[in-house]
């Protein structure tokens, strides 16, 4: 979830230092001083890095451990079918004439 939500609130924060940066333009009476849009432009780049730099780690650690987490299922489904095979399936044995030999002439 974490993975998922980061980068959505990172967008929102670059949206709206966005909305922050044109309205001190417009409000300054056209580009006279481009620092204002700079500044508002990198409070943005900086809201979506923190999205980011938490999505990615999370993600990560999403995939790992949902892989691992299959991994160990897959085993223990294994480990579970020969149990019950041990336990509940019949034990086929030779018919009596047939003899096993080790080699033929």
């Amino acid at each position: 979830m974490v993975a998922t939500v980061a980068p959505i609130v990172g967008l929102l924060g670059t949206v709206i230092e966005m909305i922050d940066a044109f309205e001190a333009i417009a409000f300054a009476d056209g580009m006279e001083n481009p620092a204002l849009l700079a500044g508002g432009i990198s409070m943005a780049l900086i809201n979506t890095a923190a999205g980011l730099s938490v999505a990615l780690p999370a993600l990560g650690m999403h995939h790992y451990f949902k892989n691992r987490a299959a991994f160990m299922g897959l085993n223990l489904e294994k480990q579970i079918n020969q149990l019950l095979n041990e336990w509940f399936m019949p034990v086929v044995s030779t018919a009596p004439h047939l003899k096993v030999v080790d080699h033929a002439h």
